[in-house]
């Protein structure tokens, strides 16, 4: 019998202190959420590719006896971004730092240069010039940890800015999606609680205040300016890059980082890094499992150069080789660490600041807990850190860009002391973590060659499922980001299954990669119940013209075009709650055996909590 009843919320986290039916219902359709990512991740990519799919040595432990006595393995890495340092290596500390603060380097004119679409080596590599991405406001802080930076007045040049504040956020936005779905003013609270100061401060500390509204955070159409309105819900449809979450720069009336928006940073994506990490690769004349850039191009689970994906799937592939069995522990998550702090000289403060003062001082937790216990009871090598904040009490006469950090300068290889301008020099501090629970598989993985794509033919690959209106609204709202890359609120959403009513009809839009014929008909939906059978309550109708698409599906760093269709999704009024997934095939063929279900794509709901 498995030992975990439920997924717990991101750090154990309770946002209904005094809601005990609001918490319940959250925990619930979170842990739901986090099954359906991993049911997907096992099951991996079997639509359009070879050797990437059922990797069954990563578990839901929904359904998988995890022993109390397994291991946890921490899996760390810096915040900083790597690609930055490693495609611009010839820059300047000063600009590798004001890039990853800013997007620009120090003279506020020049951003990223162009780079490779792909490094790994043939036949996946492209040797094409493309922007530097990600992209979106703060696309570029890709280590699934994110800042914003207050400033004292963002009219002035980068170089003449006090630096009153930095928010550091690993809070995955498939959780905040989750939270708005319960109780939207809720998390209007939290955003209002986590971007001030703490309750209780006297108002000589407070450097910044920020007023959050309901409008604030809401979807709105572009067309018409109307909100948009969630189906399910009949509340107002959540904006994950609104005016308090968007960008590397804030001022007290917008900015700030609430939950990580880089099109790459999500939670679903993670899971199915992890899930691709075990498969076992059969060693060629490029390398083997030991080698970390050529696990990841041959299993093709993330983005090369990064200090996040490499390091996380070679730790994930050599625990397996040990003939064990993974999952991430519970809850799961990506956590900021308690920084490692430099030595006192390596740090200078104004005179006027207090006697024996230190960075670490200036340091606190916005959400997140300090401790959690693993499988066996026992603590955890780690922290549980959501949200973190930088910030000096107005109090004490000086700001965080009076502090001065010494780092190494690549030109000449001496200690330089640089003000604190940014987040940057504390992201080098500041490690991420994942805990992996590893067991005994009672068998040695079995070795694969390298993802190879399937041979003719495929059927079309289910991508992503969203309300019609949501859809249209966010696919209509272009993102302003600093290399001037076309690109929409679409990317930003996320990959969840739209929650439903008996007896409901509702509008939806698929998107979804063509079949082998390349054609763009649309393609057949069979939305399929739990045990594998098509879903008898479910009727699919009033199917649009597919239509071409351009976006960075959810999870992917660099967009890539596709295919979408609307159409109406027609509920039973007899039906009962479900969690369904949804097979494609194309149209006027009957494949034997047929394409499987992607899971988690379509939910049956009775209740809606508001």
């Amino acid at each position: 019998m498995p030992t975990w009843p439920s997924f717990l919320t991101p750090a154990g986290i309770v946002d209904f202190p005094d809601q005990p039916e609001k918490q319940a219902a959250l925990s619930a359709l979170w842990s739901q959420r986090v099954s359906g990512f991993t049911d997907q991740a096992i099951l991996g990519g079997p639509w359009q590719s070879l050797y990437g799919s059922y990797q069954n040595f990563y578990v839901n432990p929904l359904y998988t006896d995890i022993p109390t006595s397994s291991a946890v393995a921490n899996i760390q890495w810096a915040g900083f971004p790597r690609r930055i340092t490693y495609y611009f290596s010839n820059y300047s500390l000063a600009d590798q730092v004001s890039l990853a603060n800013t997007g620009y380097k120090v003279d506020g004119v020049t951003t990223f240069g162009q780079i490779p679409r792909n490094t790994c080596p043939p036949p996946v590599g492209d040797p094409t010039l493309i922007n530097f991405g990600p992209y979106g406001p703060r696309g570029w802080q890709d280590e699934y940890c994110e800042w914003s930076t207050t400033y004292d007045d963002l009219s002035k040049p980068v170089a003449q800015r006090k630096v009153l504040r930095i928010d550091f956020v690993c809070e995955n936005p498939e959780y905040w999606n989750s939270l708005w779905a319960i109780d939207p003013q809720r998390a209007v609270d939290v955003y209002n609680s986590a971007l001030n100061y703490p309750d209780g401060t006297a108002e000589a500390d407070k450097n910044v205040h920020k007023v959050v509204t309901l409008d604030d955070l809401v979807l709105k159409d572009p067309k018409t300016g109307a909100t948009v309105i969630d189906p399910f819900t009949g509340g107002p449809t959540y904006d994950p890059l609104n005016k308090f979450n968007s960008g590397p720069e804030a001022d007290p009336t917008a900015g700030g980082a609430m939950h990580l928006t880089a099109t790459p940073n999500t939670l679903q994506t993670e899971l199915g890094l992890a899930a691709g990490a075990t498969v076992q690769r059969q060693p060629n004349s490029g390398g083997d499992n030991t080698n970390t850039d050529w696990l990841i191009c041959c299993s093709q689970y993330g983005q090369l150069h990064r200090n996040s994906d490499p390091h996380i799937g070679q730790e994930v592939n050599l625990v397996v080789q040990q003939s064990l069995r993974v999952s991430l522990a519970n809850p799961p998550g990506l956590y900021l660490q308690t920084p490692v702090w430099p030595s006192d000289a390596w740090v200078r403060f104004p005179s006027h600041a207090p006697a024996g003062a230190r960075l670490q001082d200036y340091f606190r937790i916005a959400r997140g807990t300090e401790q959690m216990n693993g499988p066996n009871g026992q603590p955890m090598a780690s922290n549980f850190y959501l949200h973190c904040v930088m910030e000096v009490p107005k109090s004490q006469g000086f700001c965080l860009s009076d502090i001065e950090i010494m780092a190494t300068d690549p030109a000449t290889g001496q200690g330089v002391f640089y003000p604190i301008t940014g987040g940057a020099q504390i992201a080098e501090l500041l490690k991420v973590q994942i805990n992996a629970v590893a067991f005994p598989a009672g068998s040695a993985p079995q070795q694969f060659p390298c993802l190879a794509v399937a041979p003719t033919p495929f059927p079309p690959q289910p991508l992503q499922m969203l309300y019609a209106d949501q859809w249209n609204a966010a696919n209509a709202t272009p993102i302003p980001n600093v290399v001037g890359q076309a690109m929409t609120l679409a990317s930003n959403t996320v990959i969840v299954p739209p929650r439903v009513k008996p007896g409901q009809s509702v509008k939806l839009v698929l998107t979804f990669s063509a079949d082998s014929s390349g054609g763009s008909n649309a393609p057949v939906m069979t939305f399929v119940a739990p045990d594998g059978s098509i879903a008898p309550d479910v009727l699919v109708s009033n199917v649009g013209q597919p239509y071409s698409v351009t976006y960075a599906v959810p999870g992917n760093s660099y967009p890539s075009q596709n295919l979408a269709v609307e159409f109406t999704v027609n509920i039973a009024a007899h039906a009962q709650p479900a969690v369904l997934g949804l097979r494609l095939t194309s149209p006027g063929t009957n494949p034997s055996p047929p394409p499987p279900p992607i899971p988690a794509f379509l939910t049956i709901d009775t209740i809606a909590t508001s």
